[in-house]
């Protein structure tokens, strides 16, 4: 009987499988015919849903045209298509809010000629749409249609933007190979088509490379045939113009692949990719899109073809390597030299006990234990006009039995009571510590302290009437699960921190250097000054690399800038990194011992008494030297 029961549940649930599927899918959105103007002249609303571009309303030449619409009594539109014969440089959607002002719903950059604006919120209010060029255009809308909430139909062209594995560079649209273009997207590969020339019908090319399987909306210079040759060509655009043209869109698509088609593109490929990494070139467009390497290159459609199949998947190996070669002059010990024991289980760990290397002639330093181990490793560049020291410390650990957290000095007899880091670490017995923010230096006066957050405690918030040029006070949390997340100030307030649930702590300086696996080119005060200084960063919950680069010693280090630690930690692997407060603040302290040189050996004095350190690790094995304070002798 309990068989027979248990075969007739089966069935049944067998049977409730597709309806189960049905009540996922989406519910199709409603359109709502709205009475479109454009100042005072209505647009057809037949036309405008009709599908034919023929029926078409044309505005008079504008660098600017807004179209509105009142709101349908008791309909709630959710999203606005918009298909066009113009190439705008900004669309936004706007509706009236409770108080009766303009609110900013959606706004998309070169959108091409088809879009769909969508708002987070029904709108129940008056409607308005900007469309915005960059020069004078006469604008003509062949489509515009709203709709309620739901799926849209599928017969609306709905553009894609990001990173394509593939961005197809030409000179000119009307000498693209559609059919050759179509065998590309068949391979799976997502492209993205840029080209010097803007086609003479956007639309209908649209259309075209639509058909070819092209999802992501393609984007025009806005350069004009010559009919001359492609040297007398670039004379006329000037080199100046198509090299900002093309590496703007190295910059923005980040392609795994160039495909460079054209004639005057294959010219300047070259120095375009080189000015795609330097941060330096453009800097106000790299601090907006960031810097990149291509790793394929090719310029003819047969290589292409041939290279497809074989394309890897989207990665950063080759801007990490290219930020690894800007600091090929720094020499180090090879870390073969550490004689590590071999009772190591799969992850490095040690099974039982510990093991300690310490050799500041080789400038290599370790640390194991059965839940964290250590490796520091010291790089120099010895060139007299561009000497440099700096560590990288590699640091895993076992988040469930080891945390990187602020230490205070135990035998504080006041808070914050300040204390040389040498004493501060070694009556903790870290095994590991840095600097962290500083945060009492901005506690007085007008500054802005920022997020801070220590042992779940919210100690300040960050200030938006108090803004500070530098430090930027963006915001470093660390998770109870081992991983460092960062934050701009404003993104997000101390409390709003708190109630993720999980952060330890907070520390506000910055900026922040890398997030989400993407190489930040931060503009800003102090940003290309050369200091010393501390950064933080994170390959996976649980690895973490630190660096500490000293500076402003004489005949010495003189520092590194902030793009100097961002791009070194980048090529250290970390897809999340942090600069700490530098400068005197800035120290590196293994079993107690600072190795970072400071003091009476450089310009900054010595380092800042502090009130805190953030450790990992403890162990009986840290040095004793400073318990009681600097040491006499």
């Amino acid at each position: 009987m309990k068989i027979f029961l248990r075969l007739i549940c089966l069935v049944l649930c067998l049977c409730l499988l597709p309806l189960a599927g049905l009540a996922q899918e989406e519910t199709a959105a409603q359109e709502v015919t709205m009475p479109w103007k454009v100042g005072n002249k209505s647009l057809d609303a037949a036309a405008m849903q009709d599908g034919d571009d023929a029926t078409a309303f044309a505005a008079s030449r504008s660098k600017k045209v807004e179209i509105v619409a009142e709101p349908v009594d008791g309909i709630e539109v959710s999203s606005v298509y918009l298909r066009m014969n113009s190439l705008p440089s900004v669309v936004s959607l706007y509706t009236l809010n409770e108080k009766g002002k303009w609110a900013l719903m959606d706004t998309l950059e070169n959108p091409g000629t088809e879009c769909i604006l969508t708002s987070a919120e029904p709108m129940i209010r008056k409607v308005r749409i900007v469309v915005e060029f960059t020069a004078s255009t006469a604008l003509t809308v062949m489509e515009l249609r709203a709709f309620t909430a739901g799926s849209l139909p599928a017969n609306l062209h709905q553009w894609e933007s990001g990173k394509p594995d593939v961005l197809v560079m030409a000179d000119d649209a009307a000498l693209l190979d559609l059919d050759q273009i179509a065998q590309w997207t068949q391979s799976g590969r997502s492209l993205q088509i840029c080209t010097l020339i803007a086609p003479e019908n956007p639309a209908a090319f649209a259309d075209s490379l639509w058909d070819a399987g092209v999802r992501m909306t393609p984007a025009y210079g806005a350069f004009a045939a010559t009919g001359k040759d492609a040297a007398a060509t670039l004379k006329s655009w000037t080199e100046k113009k198509v090299q900002l043209q093309m590496v703007s869109w190295l910059r923005l698509y980040h392609p795994m692949m160039l495909a460079s088609l054209g004639e005057v593109t294959a010219l300047q490929t070259e120095l375009a990719l080189s000015n795609t990494f330097d941060k330096d070139y453009e800097y106000d467009n790299a601090s907006i899109y960031g810097v990149w390497v291509v790793p394929h290159v090719l310029y003819t459609a047969q290589e292409v073809t041939d290279a497809l199949p074989t394309l890897e998947a989207r990665n950063n190996d080759a801007l990490r390597q290219a930020c690894a070669d800007k600091f090929s002059e720094g020499v180090c010990s090879d870390v073969s030299l550490i004689p590590y024991p071999e009772n190591r289980d799969e992850n490095g760990f040690l099974t039982e006990g510990e093991f300690l290397f310490e050799s500041p002639e080789l400038g290599l330093w370790a640390y194991l234990s059965p839940t964290l181990q250590v490796q520091i490793v010291q790089y120099d560049i010895t060139e007299t006009k561009k000497a440099q020291r700096w560590f990288i410390s590699d640091v895993r650990f076992n988040p469930e039995a080891e945390a990187l957290e602020s230490h205070s000095y135990v035998n504080a007899k006041t808070r914050n009571e300040s204390v040389p880091p040498q004493q501060l670490a070694q009556t903790s017995k870290l095994v590991f510590a840095v600097n962290g923010d500083y945060y009492t230096y901005r506690v007085t006066g007008t500054h802005n302290v920022g997020n801070v957050i220590r042992d779940g405690e919210v100690l300040h918030s960050y200030n938006g009437n108090k803004k500070m040029s530098f430090p930027c006070l963006d915001t470093l949390t660390i998770h109870t699960d081992g991983s460092l997340k960062v934050w701009s100030g404003e993104e997000m307030s101390a409390k709003e921190l708190l109630a993720l649930g999980d952060v330890q702590d907070a520390l506000a300086f910055g900026p922040y250097l890398v997030r989400d696996g993407e190489l930040r080119i931060y503009k800003g005060k102090s940003a290309s000054m050369n200091e010393p200084r501390s950064a933080v960063g994170m390959v996976e919950p649980g690895h973490y690399v630190f660096l500490t680069c000293e500076g402003r010693v004489p005949k010495g280090p003189l520092g590194l800038s902030t793009h100097d630690i961002a791009m070194l930690m980048y090529a250290h692997g970390v897809n999340t990194a942090f600069n700490l407060d530098g400068g005197s603040t800035s120290v590196l302290i293994f079993m107690g011992e600072k190795l970072n040189r400071t003091g009476k050996d450089s310009y900054v004095g010595n380092p800042r008494d502090m009130h805190e350190l953030f450790g990992i690790g403890t162990s009986e094995l840290v040095h004793t030297d400073w318990v009681n304070g600097k040491p006499k002798n």
